[in-house]
Formats: C-alpha cells, structure tokens, sequence
C-alpha cells in the first residue's frame, strides 16, 4: 500500500512478483514523463512544449542516475498479477482521475477505482467510507 511516490514505488515493485497478493495505491501517476509535464503546467504555468520540460528530465536522469521512461506505472500495473485497488483523491490537481484510471485500466486482473469524493491529494484516508473501501476490497481478495 502506498499513496502519491510511495504509490509509485508499490506499483514500481509489485511488478513481476508472484508473491504480492494484493496492491492498494492512492494519487499514482501514469508515467514520470506525463507527470513532470503536468506538474509544471499545474505549478509553475509552464506550457508543455517549452524545452525547459526535457531538459529538467535529462537533467534529472543524469543527475540521479536513472531512466525517465523506467517510471511508467501504466506499464507496471499491466505486469502487476495481484488484485488493484487504486483510489483516486475527488478533489486532486495533481493526481486527478484520469491519470489514474489509466493506470487501473491496464491492470489486466481484478481492480476496482474508487474516488473519495472532495478529497485533497492523499487525504482519502480522511473520508469516512475509506476503512470499507479498503477492508471491503481486502475481503474480497480473501485476506
């Protein structure tokens, strides 16, 4: 279970892995690329064709010494084989429910989105309905 990055990492880890029995994520984006674009639009008014998008990227990957195009969680979740609860925050710029609908979309077994209505990013765990979302979810997985 992880929410926002820490939605990523699960999604990023759970790949592959047999033993996983259920992944529940909330806020995960799509792919690094998409985000970085998003979140300097959202956040700076920075428009996506303007260089300075790629260039933070490749900066980014030199500097930290990884791939962009590594994290891609619409490709992890096709590879994820445990069941996905992915929850999306109503009320979220950041992580709206889009980007995570096409992560759940290409999860390719049982998953189920669920919206918590007016949230704020990572604050589904605020709403009432959160604890039978997650423990319904869970039950139905037979854990």
């Amino acid at each position: 279970m992880g929410a926002s990055m820490g939605a990523v990492a699960v999604l990023l880890a759970a790949a592959d892995q047999p033993d996983v029995r259920v992944v529940v994520v909330e806020a995960p984006y799509d792919t690094y690329r998409d985000s970085i674009r998003h979140h300097a639009k959202l956040l700076y008014h920075v428009p996506p064709w303007l260089p300075l998008i790629p260039l933070s990227i490749r900066f980014a990957e030199w500097r930290a010494g990884f791939s962009a195009d590594a994290i891609d969680c619409v490709v992890a979740a096709r590879r994820i084989r445990a069941p996905l609860l992915a929850i999306v925050d109503g009320a979220d710029e950041r992580m709206p429910e889009p980007v995570v609908r096409r992560v759940v979309d290409a999860h390719p077994g049982a998953h189920r989105l669920w919206v918590a209505p007016g949230a704020t990013h990572v604050g589904a765990i605020l709403d009432p309905g959160w604890r039978g979302v997650v423990i319904g979810f869970l039950e139905e997985q037979g854990l």
